[in-house]
């Protein structure tokens, strides 16, 4: 039994000697904790009564921040669920550029971006969407 056990300790460190040895390296890397995605941008015009929606999907908890950084005017705009082909708020706001908003995430969540008319009025808009 004793025998053995110094067979696999020599055999051990043959193999760790063999292959510090080595002239190869390797570099091993352990993934962030939090994984950032990369912003989105989006811009345009609403036009009276209109309304535009972008769905976007998170991969870890987190904040979501939706900042309105130019426009031409009062504007709506929200963050919320994306369910069925639709965007349901949880939070909004009536506002002139800049102005931001946020909401806490869930892992693996589709939400939205909206932004529509409050004006009745021709807006241009330009929107930052950063999330996790």
């Amino acid at each position: 039994m004793v025998r053995r056990i110094l067979i696999g300790c020599l055999l051990g460190t043959a193999m760790c000697v063999t292959a510090c040895g080595d002239t190869e390296s390797e570099t091993l890397t352990e993934p962030d904790s939090v994984t950032e995605s990369e912003p989105l941008r989006l811009s345009g015009t609403v036009y009276p009564t209109g309304t535009h929606v972008r769905q976007f999907n998170t991969t870890t908890f987190g904040t979501i921040t939706l900042t309105l950084e130019s426009g031409g005017g009062p504007i709506g705009f929200g963050l919320g669920v994306y369910a069925s082909g639709s965007c349901y708020p949880t939070v909004t706001r009536n506002a002139v550029a800049p102005s931001q908003l946020a909401i806490e995430a869930d892992q693996a969540t589709s939400y939205c971006a909206i932004v529509f008319d409050v004006a009745n009025a021709q807006t241009a808009y330009s929107l930052r969407v950063d999330y996790p």
